[in-house]
């Protein structure tokens, strides 16, 4: 057999080859098969030119774009001249053929339809590809055997059909490995000489299978083979005395070793599902956010605490970037250098980013990126475990500014417990103490204000966001404290003050106003 010629009639083209699986034709040879839709003639005939003969079939598949509903085919076994096609064979085989394809769903969109702009879909085209390159493969043998007996020949596509349907089993990425031996069983009986009387039997995994007419005969075929420290047995037996073909004992074997291929590679998947889900279970029990990014900078998986924290369902991240979804704008830049560095080699500390909910609002989120490799060393995967910080920092900033206060009261009562210092002096440098006691001392200027006379920072400045506690001596107000911004600060406790603020200058004021109620006393004292 030369080749396989699948020909198209075109409206606007004519008739030309749509698909062919040989290359053995010269150009010459090429073009006559198409020009066999010329014939007018309806279903099989066998038509003979001067070097080759041909078995052909005519036959219309229904489309939604062709002219008249229907797409106008010939699909064409092409031979030596001097082959001889059996009639009835071949058009079994044209009308396999040719129903395989009518079966296949929206087989028609495989075709360009130019007066409608409209090209083949690349991936009908493709399964259309696949199915008369199997119909090659399959029938090759079959047609050479034609030259030896139309008998071997029925023998042969029986057998092929059985490793074909094993194989088609197989494709299906949802169907489990006792489906698959189960499907095998019911093919073995059609794919041997005498159907009628022939059982089959397969165990595997302590398991077993057998089609309803098994019995326990003598007349036996059997293989064996080792599947991943399992046994896989293949046994066919003969209801009456009759014997095996040399070839049915190879397809036995040929079955044996399909399967093996097929079911290490589905036990294979099961490992990896297993394992894919024990990763997830992990995932999903975190506390910490986990999100898996590929290569290309998309998000593949997030877990529960991810949703959680950002407010996101996994359908509205999965397929987006960490930074269209999770960052705000100003970060990033420093996420790409981040994650150019890891894949550089460069592991990255931990890093802390100002990250965005779903809903608009902010918050410090600390993350740690990890590289994961395939297994010849190549970047796979990104994992990205992260955490809601904010309530951390904000704790470790309230005892900073906690510590400056103290700080501040510290070095205020070393002050005023020193002796004959005059209360300018004092009062003058305890105004220059705190502005760095408060969030934003670049921004912080402060006032005291005794007895009439003020004591300023050199930036003083009077404005709208002001802080301040009087200075009380003897149940008297005597003075005032003033803290001030210079600019508008973030909303706080108290405008943009925090709590702890409010507290340290009362209890500046109350220091003050001790000491100066003493200074008083002592003075009245003195002239008394």
């Amino acid at each position: 057999m030369k080749a396989i010629i699948l020909s198209r009639f075109d409206p606007v083209y004519g008739s030309k080859i749509f698909l062919k699986t040989s290359d053995t034709l010269n150009e010459e040879e090429l073009m006559q098969i198409p020009q066999l839709m010329a014939i007018p003639s309806k279903g099989f005939f066998i038509h003979v030119f001067e070097n080759l003969k041909t078995a052909n079939l005519f036959f219309k598949l229904p489309s939604k774009f062709a002219r008249g509903r229907f797409e106008k085919l010939l699909i064409s076994i092409i031979t030596d001249i001097n082959n001889d096609l059996n009639l009835a064979l071949s058009r079994e085989l044209l009308e396999s053929f040719a129903t395989s394809l009518l079966n296949l769903k929206d087989a028609y969109k495989a075709f360009d339809i130019e007066m409608k702009d409209y090209k083949g879909d690349p991936e009908k085209l493709s399964e259309i590809e696949k199915l008369i390159s199997v119909f090659y493969i399959t029938i090759k043998p079959a047609i050479k055997a034609l030259e030896i007996s139309e008998q071997n020949l029925k023998e042969r596509v029986k057998e092929l059909t059985c490793i074909y349907g094993i194989s088609k089993l197989s494709e299906d990425p949802n169907i489990t490995i006792n489906n698959i031996l189960q499907g095998t069983l019911e093919l073995i009986p059609s794919a041997y000489q005498f159907p009628k009387i022939t059982c089959a039997r397969i165990i595997y995994d302590n398991k077993e299978y057998m089609t309803e007419n098994f019995a326990d005969t003598h007349w036996t075929q059997m293989v064996t083979k080792e599947i991943l420290e399992k046994i896989l047995i293949i046994q066919v037996k003969y209801l009456e005395d009759k014997s095996f073909l040399k070839e049915e004992k190879d397809l036995i074997n040929d079955i044996g070793n399909r399967l093996k291929v097929i079911i290490e590679q589905k036990e294979e998947e099961k490992i990896i599902k297993s394992e894919k889900k024990y990763l997830e279970d992990i995932m999903e029990s975190m506390i910490d956010g986990v999100i898996i990014i590929n290569m290309e900078g998309k998000i593949v998986s997030i877990n529960e605490a991810t949703i959680s924290q950002h407010g996101y369902t996994r359908e509205e991240t999965i397929g987006h970037t960490l930074a269209e979804v999770f960052f705000t704008k100003e970060e990033i830049p420093k996420f790409g250098r981040v994650i150019r560095r890891l894949i550089m080699g460069k592991r990255k500390k931990q890093q802390e980013y100002l990250a965005k909910r779903k809903d608009g609002s902010t918050f410090i989120m600390s993350v740690n990126f990890s590289l994961l490799k395939d297994s010849e060393n190549n970047p796979k995967e990104i994992i990205a475990v992260h955490r809601d910080i904010t309530k951390r920092k904000k704790a470790e900033h309230n005892i900073r500014e906690r510590d400056k206060g103290l700080n501040c009261l510290y070095s205020v009562s070393k002050i005023v417990e020193k002796e004959f210092v005059e209360i300018e002096e004092i009062l003058s440098k305890t105004v220059e103490l705190i502005p760095p006691a408060w969030q934003f001392p670049e921004v912080t200027c402060a006032r005291i204000v005794v007895d009439g006379q003020e004591y300023k920072t050199e930036n003083y400045k009077d404005t709208n966001w002001k802080q301040s506690s009087n200075i009380i001596v003897n149940k008297e107000k005597i003075g005032v404290i003033e803290v001030i911004y210079l600019g508008e600060m973030p909303e706080s406790d108290e405008g943009p003050f925090l709590k702890e603020e409010r507290q340290l200058i009362d209890e500046l004021t109350a220091k003050l106003g001790a000491y100066l109620e003493r200074k008083k006393a002592e003075q009245k004292l003195e002239n008394s």
